[in-house]
């Protein structure tokens, strides 16, 4: 059970419970709000072609300009408003990148609905002083993503004789561009992305993965990324390419 300390003798307890709420005044006043400059947000589809199932995930990313220094940021807050579901991290739980003068904070992996539009995501950001800033961004419907010609296949030809086997191929779903294999390394943590170049393929053929990116692949987990729109990402795996 909490208790309330007793005054001290003569007021001086009064004297510097007003001295603290001066203090706490003033420091309450020379804060400034956060602003929200920049905003990225992307919704991954996941297809994991063993079980044949799907999910979605989302990832936010803010630019927060603080006049009181990056330091101030205490949280960031992403609300689905159509769905009535939120996650709140504060600050030591998001991921951190500061460049060009840019203070950016990201949360990822965020579960969504399988199905259905998301709709508005309200992003609303704290200092440690309480002062927010928030930011409203409707997202496009995705459509269907339950298809799987949608996404990236990895294809790798039975061997027909002992140590012989054909490179493994990344079937290009749709209009892609480029293609990303995120490799997973010993540590469970996945390393820089390895870009590859799709241009001049026609969708529904098969690209060679370079020799060079093929021996790194060997005895490791990956996944292969597409951006199918500025907001929806497309991913399959994981995957792996054993040694024939």
């Amino acid at each position: 059970m909490k208790t309330t300390p007793e005054a001290p003798g003569n007021g001086r307890f009064f004297v510097l419970l007003a001295v603290s709420l001066l203090v706490a005044a003033s420091v309450a006043c020379s804060s400034a709000d956060p602003e929200i400059m920049q905003t990225d947000l992307r919704i991954v589809a996941s297809y994991d072609p063993v079980t044949e199932t799907f999910s979605r995930r989302l990832h936010v990313a803010v630019d927060v300009h603080d006049p009181d220094g990056s330091e101030d940021m205490d949280l960031l807050r992403v609300e689905l408003v159509r769905y009535r579901l939120g996650w709140e991290r504060t600050v030591d739980r998001l991921t951190q990148t500061t460049t060009a003068g840019q203070n950016w904070y990201a949360v990822h992996n965020l579960d969504l609905p399988l199905s259905g539009p998301i709709g508005t995501v309200r992003l609303t950001v704290e200092d440690k002083s309480q002062r927010s800033a928030e930011r409203e961004i409707v997202v496009p419907p995705p459509g269907d993503i339950a298809i799987p010609d949608l996404y990236p296949i990895l294809v790798i030809d039975e061997a027909v004789s002992e140590g012989d086997r054909g490179s493994p191929r990344i079937l290009v779903p749709r209009d892609s561009d480029r293609v990303y294999l995120m490799v997973l390394e010993a540590d469970e943590r996945f390393s820089e992305p390895i870009e590859l170049d799709l241009q001049g393929f026609e969708p529904g053929t098969e690209v060679a993965i370079p020799e060079t990116v093929a021996e790194r692949l060997e005895g490791r987990r990956f996944y292969l990324l597409v951006e199918s729109s500025r907001t929806l990402w497309l991913e399959t795996g994981p995957w792996s390419v054993s040694s024939p």
